[in-house]
């Protein structure tokens, strides 16, 4: 039988070909109906910091997310690569505070102000692939499982419908998310 690790890696290979794979016009509309699904969600609407990452390549388009909550008033605090493995929320002010950061993923400028974790309310973050019960596979660097180690903020993992698997295989660092947000659902963890 394959270890944990194996079957991250098998997983992650076949959600990204399939995500790769997956039409413009299909992406655009997945990710409309997620940015919907996020507006109306509850700990969205009362959240006054919000974390957020910047979506590329395959990944769902979270601009106009950072566009929804700056327009409402909202702090808002994307990852700065700051380590191996470690990042740190910086808040922006705008989209002028980004500039080209760590694996070409736009960032915080090195000189925007730290996100102590405590203002955070809730973190929208990224995953390759999620399961219902809001386990999530990330990109494999470890990142968001050091960060939310930390947290005493909800998170919720944004995640196309057709990236949704019966079970995300994990181990005992592994750290589901708190909500897990589709296109036309939205999972809680039990």
């Amino acid at each position: 039988m394959a270890s944990v690790k194996e079957q991250k890696a098998e997983l992650r290979k076949a959600t990204r070909k399939k995500l790769r794979a997956y039409p413009a016009e299909e992406r655009a509309a997945s990710d409309k109906a997620i940015l919907a699904q996020v507006a109306s969600f509850s700990e969205y609407e009362k959240a006054h910091t919000v974390f957020l990452y910047v979506g590329i390549d395959w990944e769902i388009d979270t601009m106009p997310i950072i566009k929804d909550a700056l327009a409402k008033g909202k702090r808002v605090s994307l990852p700065l690569i700051t380590g191996d493995g470690i990042m740190e929320g910086r808040y922006i002010e705008s989209l002028e505070d980004l500039v080209p950061g760590a694996f070409d993923i736009p960032e915080p400028r090195a000189d925007t102000a730290f996100t102590p974790m405590e203002e955070i309310d809730l973190a929208l973050i990224p995953c390759v692939a999620c399961d219902r019960s809001c386990m999530r596979l990330g990109q494999g660097g470890g990142f968001y499982d050091r960060f939310m180690s930390q947290r005493s903020f909800k998170t919720a993992a944004l995640c196309r419908g057709i990236a949704i698997v019966d079970k995300v295989p994990s181990a005992g660092f592994d750290l589901p998310a708190d909500y897990v947000i589709t296109e036309d659902c939205i999972y809680e963890k039990k």
